[in-house]
């Protein structure tokens, strides 16, 4: 089952995150080139913080370096041994993953990380459905009905499910309510890919291959999740089979 269109996409966030064999050697004058590699996307830098310690000596603290954009849509994260990627926004999955594989390309040098051993992709998406005559059932494709004592509060609410597990791949879907609004329910759903125990080196086609499996995997359990629901019509889902 594949998403061929949607009309009006729920999608709040993606994070993309790869974990590296090795900490990162990174200097203190390769932070500046690593933004002069990065600027045409992430052109706000991170603030590095001086904290004084007993005596005259001053040491430098790092934390996680994080870059975004002016309007803070998307950001990458540097930290220990770790990048992410965020989005709150996106026209086509190509376009992000081409841009992701561009800007791990440009670093690749300055990180020394080694190869990538773990990924994780997660979609975050948001739907309001009105409490009037509300069936949790026609609007996910999860059955709650055999459970008739259960009195389930969906203002606050979690399931969490994983569809499938494989050789050290898994997707897991979280569906969580937790905002009790006057007339609708708030749910989010994520959708998270797990790539675990890779030795993946900076290898375009590789990586691509990679990604693009964790997407094709998470675009079909999110179609499966809402097929034939009101949340599908609400959002406009246009499926292959």
């Amino acid at each position: 089952m594949r998403i061929q269109y949607i009309r009006n996409p729920p999608l709040k966030k993606v994070i993309i995150e790869f974990q590296f064999e090795k900490v990162f050697e990174l200097k203190v004058s390769a932070v500046a080139i690593l933004y002069n590699r990065i600027q045409e996307i992430y052109n706000i830098e991170p603030n590095i913080g001086l904290f004084p310690k007993k005596g005259k000596s001053f040491r430098i603290s790092l934390g996680t370096l994080r870059y975004s954009d002016e309007e803070n849509k998307k950001s990458f994260e540097v930290g220990e041994n770790f990048i992410i990627f965020s989005t709150i926004e996106y026209s086509r999955w190509e376009i992000l993953r081409d841009e992701i594989l561009g800007v791990l390309l440009k670093i690749d040098d300055l990180l020394k990380g080694g190869v990538i051993i773990n990924i994780f992709i997660t979609y975050i998406d948001e739907f309001n459905v009105e409490k009037d005559g509300f069936v949790f059932e026609r609007n996910f494709m999860i059955n709650l009905t055999d459970k008739p004592n259960w009195k389930i509060d969906f203002s606050d609410f979690h399931l969490g499910l994983v569809p499938f597990k494989d050789n050290g791949k898994k997707v897991i879907l979280r569906i969580k309510s937790n905002e009790d609004l006057p007339d609708n329910y708030r749910f989010s759903v994520e959708t998270v890919f797990i790539s675990r125990e890779n030795q993946i080196k900076m290898d375009m086609d590789i990586l691509k291959k990679s990604l693009d499996s964790g997407h094709e995997l998470i675009s079909s359990y999110f179609a499966e999740l809402i097929y034939n629901t009101q949340l599908q019509e609400k959002i406009g889902m246009i499926i292959e089979e």
